[in-house]
């Protein structure tokens, strides 16, 4: 099954691939190194609701990536459907 996966694809395919991983790599890497390094340090208030930190931050995540992995959020359709 491994050869299979690794010819289903040229080296050149293998490398935008590969690419397009380490962008969203490099996208989370930084999003969590501004978290700690610049949100958590400062405790920044969110009003009378509490303070934003690493709980608040890796919530907002956590729900994020469950959010785009839901397959009916990416079914729906943007544009409005004619009514018979």
């Amino acid at each position: 099954m491994l050869k299979r996966i690794r010819g289903g694809l040229s080296p050149s395919e293998w490398a935008t691939v590969g690419g397009m991983a380490a962008v969203v790599v490099g996208l989370h890497v930084v999003g969590f190194f501004l978290l700690f390094a610049f949100v958590v340090p400062r405790h920044f208030d969110l009003g009378d609701s509490g303070v934003f930190g690493v709980g608040l931050g890796l919530t907002a995540y956590t729900l994020g990536c469950a959010t785009r992995s839901t397959p009916t959020t990416s079914a729906r359709s943007t544009t409005p459907r004619a009514s018979s």
